[in-house]
């Protein structure tokens, strides 16, 4: 009993089955606002971190992912790229310049999706 439920956790933690590592580009919208409807300039952003939420930590959404990007952003929309697992769940949280910093709550959860190959469609016994 113990060995299928250490192999149920190593496929949850993306250690065993199909753990893919991929690169993938995450974009997204900076806040305009602050949670008090105030205005948030994109000169006040001072930082964003992407998690892994399939990987938990305690205290946070889940691991911190490297995913480099302009801070502060010049632009209305963001990108980041990231060496990732297919099928994990990954969510950011940005943060403004106070000092110490005030940080958002999670965003929206996405998936990287699995990129599997095509069925073998001559599959023969002679």
């Amino acid at each position: 009993m113990w060995k299928i439920a250490l192999l149920a956790m190593l496929f949850v933690l993306g250690v065993a089955g199909n753990a893919i590592a991929v690169t993938k580009t995450f974009t997204w919208t900076w806040p305009t606002v602050r949670t008090d409807g105030t205005a948030l300039p994109l000169s006040q952003i001072g930082g964003f971190t992407v998690f892994d939420a399939s990987l938990p930590t305690p205290g946070q959404p889940g691991t911190i992912v490297p995913c480099p990007t302009t801070i502060p952003p010049t632009t209305p929309t963001g990108t980041c790229s990231a060496n990732v697992i297919a099928g994990h769940s990954f969510v950011n949280e940005s943060q403004d310049t106070a000092s110490p910093p005030d940080v958002s709550a999670p965003s929206n959860s996405v998936t990287v999706p699995f990129a599997a190959p095509a069925a073998i469609t001559d599959f023969k016994v002679q």
